[in-house]
């Protein structure tokens, strides 16, 4: 099992609402790699993932997930943080100025490794 897998929480909305997409929405708790920077890791049918659905039993079942970095209030390229990551080029082509969409399960656990 890929480590960031193992390390996800779930965030707790509290009560959840009973049918429709809302019932379906997850969102993980964030990651904090120091005290100015954050790793948002997801995949649910809401996020750039696949499949995009909502698993709760199995995340193994992601082939692609969606992060995003961020510092205060603002998103960050692995560019930016990570200048030297081995897998660069490779990963700056999900970026889309925002989120990183449908990354490949192993560059996503790169990424998270080297940032830990």
């Amino acid at each position: 099992m890929c480590k960031f897998i193992k390390d996800l929480k779930e965030k707790d909305f509290g009560e959840k609402c009973d049918g429709g997409h809302l019932s379906e929405y997850r969102q993980f708790e964030t990651n904090r790699i120091n005290p100015n920077l954050w790793l948002s890791i997801q995949a649910s049918y809401a996020h750039y993932c696949t499949p995009r659905t909502t698993y709760r039993d199995d995340l193994e079942i992601y082939t692609h997930w969606e992060f995003a970095l961020f510092d205060k209030d603002e998103f960050r390229s692995v560019a930016e943080v990570l200048p030297e990551f081995a897998a660069l080029d490779e990963i700056q082509f999900y970026f889309d100025g925002s989120v990183y969409s449908y990354v490949p399960k192993d560059l996503v656990e790169q990424l998270y490794l080297a940032l830990k």
